[in-house]
């Protein structure tokens, strides 16, 4: 009997080892989408086109090829709103489109290659106190299941200003840009500029004793707040035709405020012209044989054989960081005109395109610690450690 009852007990044991064994054989590869459940498409008002992304996976291999296609489902509107609290409107069919609802994933992959969400004529879209959502799904995929909960992909649509995520530096950040650092080809587009502009949309949290940096190479081309005998808000100019400019008149600033500073060398007149939002603080000429070329895109080399870089919010120690956020950092390698910098539009935005730019850092990432340059010259910037990121409404409604 006892003799019995222990072969009863291993066959019990066999049979779980194996049940357990066949269901971990056989779990279910289902298919499910890689992107956030939720993506916020902000329409700005200069913006027309937006593109977005989805994309698909696995928890494993594919065993063979996986063809998908996904649509947009437009009976999960309540879906989405019910889950989220929100009263989206479905967004009208003419302002998207997805030219290619087609992708596979290869056998022995995980991942399935991009589609393309394609949002347009947002110009035309009423976004005052609106909301839109666009529910996109996936429709069909071939010799695979679908997860039933990760089957959708809501695209939130809704109105925006020019500005709408910002970096707070927080006094002990900055950002250094490595093509810079190594003298890198791409620099080379900041390098000998006879005619520049150099712009920053900077918020000061506080003005104490002491230098703040905005941008700049120590010792040579330098944005900076205060210096020994000037005021904590005082805005400075080291330039490297042989002056230091600030005037304790014109050139303070306020604490909490948005701030547009533009810097212009116009190698004709041989003038600095600073501009501070939509006026003009300094402008000073300079003897015509000390003008130079200005190179920001490489290291500059001291008369003492000392290297410094190009950074933004940093100068040659800890403490002179900027304490602050900052936003629309711009190269140009052109003088542009005083009505250009003056400009209300200009101050939040231009077009990466624009003739005459030539590094263009919006920091309006929103996630991780890369500025990216939003010109086709690759001159991204680091973050030194963590970057805080703001959510603004710029231009500031009145």
């Amino acid at each position: 009997m006892r003799r019995l009852t222990l072969y009863s007990m291993a066959l019990s044991i066999c049979a779980i080892f194996f049940a357990c064994n066949d269901s971990h054989e056989t779990f279910d590869n289902k298919l499910f989408y890689q992107t956030p459940v939720v993506s916020n498409v902000i329409v700005k008002p200069t913006v027309n086109e937006i593109t977005k992304v989805v994309r698909m996976s696995l928890a494993k291999l594919a065993e063979t090829d996986i063809d998908i296609t996904v649509g947009a489902n437009t009976d999960l509107v309540s879906v989405y709103n019910k889950a989220y609290y929100d009263t989206a409107e479905l967004l009208p069919q003419e302002f998207y489109e997805i030219p290619e609802p087609n992708t596979v994933i290869k056998k022995g992959g995980l991942n399935s290659g991009d589609v393309v969400v394609y949002f347009k004529n947002l110009k035309q879209l009423e976004t005052e106190d609106k909301t839109y959502v666009l529910p996109i799904s996936i429709v069909s995929a071939s010799n695979i299941d679908i997860h039933r909960s990760g089957n959708v992909s809501y695209f939130v649509v809704k109105g925006g200003s020019i500005i709408n995520v910002v970096a707070d530096m927080e006094k002990d950040n900055y950002i250094t840009f490595p093509t810079f650092d190594n003298s890198a080809q791409s620099g080379n587009v900041c390098n000998d500029m006879n005619d520049f502009t150099i712009e920053a949309l900077v918020r000061s949290r506080q003005f104490v004793p002491g230098i703040q940096t905005i941008l700049g190479i120590e010792n040579y081309f330098l944005l900076r707040v205060s210096d020994n005998g000037l005021e904590p808000n005082q805005l400075q100019l080291v330039n490297p035709y042989g002056a230091s400019s600030t005037n304790a008149e014109t050139c303070l600033l306020n604490a909490g405020e948005w701030t547009h500073i533009a810097i212009v060398g116009n190698s004709q007149t041989h003038t600095i012209s600073l501009y501070i939002n939509d006026r003009l603080a300094l402008n000073e000429a300079v003897d015509a044989s000390y003008w130079k070329p200005l190179s920001l895109g490489k290291p500059y080399k001291h008369f003492n054989g000392q290297l410094y870089n190009f950074y933004i919010g940093f100068s040659y120690e800890a403490g002179r960081e900027w304490d602050g956020e900052i936003s629309e950092v711009r190269i140009w390698n052109v003088a542009r005109t005083e009505e250009q910098v003056t400009s209300l539009d200009y101050i939040y935005e231009v077009d990466p395109k624009s003739e005459g730019l030539v590094a263009y850092w919006k920091f309006d990432e929103g996630e991780g610690e890369t500025i990216h340059d939003y010109t086709e010259n690759g001159n991204d910037g680091k973050a030194k450690s963590s970057v805080k990121w703001t959510y603004v409404s710029l231009p500031e409604l009145k």
